[in-house]
C-alpha cells in the first residue's frame, strides 16, 4: 500500500511513501517546522494495489495521529502540551 499526503487547500499532492510510518513522520515534521495549523491542512490517502483510494486522516485528526504514532511528547508549535 502507498500512503499520500495531500493539500486540503490547494488539492495537489505533496509526496507519496511506501509505507503509514513514513507517511506520519513526515506530517510531524511538517508540523514541527511550520506548525501544527498549517499541518491540519494535509490530508492522509492510502491506495492499495488495485488503486482504490482510502482517506485515513485529516486535519487535526491527521496532526493528532502522528504525534501519537511517535509516541512523541515533544511540543509541536500550535499544538497544546498536556501537564500531569
Amino acid at each position: 500500500m502507498n500512503y499520500e499526503i495531500w493539500s486540503a487547500k490547494s488539492k495537489n499532492l505533496i509526496e507519496t511513501f511506501e509505507s503509514r510510518d513514513l507517511a506520519l513522520a513526515e506530517v510531524r515534521a511538517i508540523a514541527q517546522r511550520q506548525g501544527a495549523a498549517y499541518a491540519e491542512r494535509l490530508v492522509l490517502v492510502g491506495e492499495d494495489e488495485q488503486g482504490e483510494s482510502v482517506r485515513i486522516a485529516a486535519g487535526a485528526a491527521l496532526v493528532q495521529l502522528a504525534l501519537e504514532d511517535a509516541g512523541s511528547s515533544a511540543p509541536v508549535a500550535g499544538v497544546p502540551v498536556e501537564i500531569a
